[in-house]
């Protein structure tokens, strides 16, 4: 994974895990203005999840964090339904109109009702500890370093027994 759109929830997972800065070093990562919205109205907040909001917005900002319109908002505003959000929907039409090759996203629904159209395209759905993996893959970071921070993402995220701990730990085992 060279490049990747993300939608808020894996920027937000990333900075939580204290390793979006250097993933966006190591991959070249793209957000849409629908996405910025959402981490703007996040970053309001005076919780961690607002605190990761604006860690992200300052990489958006300093331009280490490419930041794209969506042009065709027409085919990102079909998409949006009872699993797909309208920062998962851009990021989808992001990816497809730009070419790029994966979308980080951490919402299990939404990659399910995703996942056709994304194989249709040559699109990858990942979760967002697919970029930590990337990090040990380009020898950015130690194996134990990539554990920890997947270990703080479950606990920042509050994903203690759920199916995003499952598929984290699976991702681990890879190591």
């Amino acid at each position: 994974m060279k490049k990747a759109a993300a939608d808020t929830s894996a920027l937000i997972s990333l900075a939580l895990s204290e390793k979006l800065e250097l993933i966006a070093e190591t991959i070249l990562l793209y957000a849409c203005g629908t996405v910025v919205n959402e981490l703007e109205e996040m970053a309001e907040f005076k919780d961690h999840y607002g605190l990761a909001a604006k860690q992200a917005l300052k990489l958006i900002k300093e331009n280490k964090i490419k930041l794209e319109k969506t042009i065709d908002t027409k085919k990102a505003e079909n998409l949006v339904d009872k699993n797909i959000d309208a920062g998962e929907a851009a990021c989808f039409v992001l990816a497809l109109e730009k070419n790029i090759p994966a979308i980080l996203m951490d919402d299990i629904n939404a990659a399910y009702a995703l996942s056709g159209f994304a194989r249709a395209n040559n699109i990858s759905l990942k979760i967002s500890a697919a970029a930590i993996i990337e990090l040990v893959k380009a020898n950015k970071i130690e194996k134990t370093q990539a554990i920890k921070a997947l270990e703080k993402m479950i606990k920042n995220r509050g994903w203690e027994k759920s199916i995003l701990q499952y598929l984290i730990e699976k991702y681990m085992k890879k190591l």
